[in-house]
């Protein structure tokens, strides 16, 4: 995964995302399109990543993934 969008899709989608958040759907997709989330989400992003069985999901490749969109 290499981006914001790819992981939501990895999640189970934009729907299944924004329920995790407690958010809208259009929220999870302004935050794909923007290729940026707000660090306050990353805990439960990582946590639903784990309920997925996707343990590489970590704040380190959060924060890496955060990094090369700001390149």
């Amino acid at each position: 995964m290499d981006s914001f969008s790819s992981l939501f899709k990895a999640l189970g989608g934009v729907d299944r995302v924004a329920s995790k958040l407690c958010v809208t759907s259009y929220a999870v997709q302004k935050m794909a399109q923007r290729r940026s989330v707000p660090t306050k989400y990353w805990p439960p992003l990582i946590e639903l990543a784990h309920d997925k069985q996707l343990p590489d999901i970590t704040l380190d490749k959060l924060a890496r993934i955060a990094t090369e969109k700001a390149v």
